[in-house]
């Protein structure tokens, strides 16, 4: 282990060392790192947070086999993400928030980038970002792993990435469902993906929606067999420039049937998604002492908690829910015509994608 942070003269160095396994650069005042760096296969952490000067990352960070964590948090000039060859199979936790990067880096793009644990990109205050590479829909089917995807305060999103970043949630949420479907294990109870970006509606393809925090949804009858994996729900919230201790923000929902360390500021209305899985939902029946007829009606309630409480600041303006089957389908059920116009055309992108990766 090697610490040089806060080191405000620390401009550039030549490491010998090269069995080092966490490196900690943060807070100095370095503007690259040298091409030397790929000789450290043993390197695991590379924290380069808040290295305000730092505006260039060579294009050898693949050759990092052992990295898992790689902290770019407040590198306020680095503009652009190496174009990488080669995958980091190793790595977990990539944190870009703060930076100036314009473009989601291609290392999402490939099959293998990220290990068999729970992936996550954080790209808060990415205020430069604009748009996301159309390939990041094309999700592999070898990625069956939980992932978040933090999109917070990036006001100059386009249109096209936020629908990429919705198809990619969607596909990988599906490949995971099905993945623990079959071989019935992952009984946890966290949502297995997780995402937020600007925006001020639900998208068109969720079956149930409405306004304010609560949905009341009436399901089709046998809703839970024929090859239902879990649900999909939705919830647009209003900010009033909210301070976030540690990160921990979350929208919670809670469902009645009838039968970091530093502080951040979120802006303006962001959509959240999330996706959890039908082994969830019928162990909390089980839990509950909740058998026998499956319930046709519903009551879900969203609200935003901060980890010691509901933040009566953040105000939940619209919401939505899916049931979602095997292979990205959704539940038939009475919908407007734009929302059924809008899925159909959703339905028709997995298949073009299913045949593209000849699924």
């Amino acid at each position: 282990t090697l610490i040089l942070s806060g080191c405000s003269n620390f401009i550039n160095f030549k490491l010998v060392y090269e069995n080092l396994e966490f490196l900690h650069l943060d807070g100095s005042a370095i503007e690259s790192l040298p091409r030397t760096i790929q000789n450290f296969q043993k390197l695991v952490l590379l924290n380069l947070k808040d290295c305000k000067m730092l505006d260039f990352l060579p294009d050898c960070l693949d050759k990092l086999k052992a990295l898992k964590e790689l902290i770019l948090s407040g590198c306020e000039k680095l503009s652009s993400f190496p174009d990488i060859k080669e995958n980091m199979e190793n790595l977990e936790i990539l944190l870009l928030d703060g930076t100036s990067v314009k473009e989601l880096p291609k290392i999402l793009l490939h099959s293998g980038n990220f290990k068999d644990q729970a992936p996550c990109l954080d790209a808060h205050a990415c205020s430069s970002l604009k748009t996301v590479a159309s390939p990041l829909a094309l999700l592999m089917p070898t990625q069956q792993v939980p992932s978040s995807f933090i999109f917070t305060n990036c006001e100059k999103l386009e249109h096209d990435a936020k629908n990429d970043i919705i198809c990619y949630a969607h596909n990988k949420r599906r490949m995971i469902a099905d993945a623990l479907n079959r071989h019935n294990k992952g009984l946890d109870f966290e949502a297995l993906v997780t995402t937020c970006f600007p925006g001020c509606e639900v998208p068109a393809w969720f079956s149930h929606k409405a306004s304010g925090a609560v949905l009341d949804p009436e399901l089709p009858r046998h809703w839970s067999e024929s090859g239902f994996v879990g649900i999909a729900l939705s919830a647009v919230v209003s900010f009033q420039d909210h301070k976030i201790q540690n990160n921990n923000l979350q929208v919670k929902c809670r469902c009645l049937s009838e039968t970091g360390d530093e502080q951040r500021t979120i802006k303006s209305t962001h959509v959240f998604m999330g996706y959890t899985k039908w082994l969830n939902i019928n162990r909390y029946q089980e839990e509950d002492g909740e058998k026998g007829c499956v319930p046709t009606k519903a009551s879900i309630e969203f609200e935003v908690t901060d980890g010691s409480g509901k933040v009566t600041s953040c105000e939940v303006q619209k919401c939505g829910f899916s049931l979602v089957y095997e292979s990205g389908s959704w539940e038939a059920s009475s919908r407007t015509e734009d929302v059924e116009q809008g899925e159909n055309r959703w339905l028709d992108l997995l298949r073009r994608i299913r045949r593209l990766l000849k699924l």
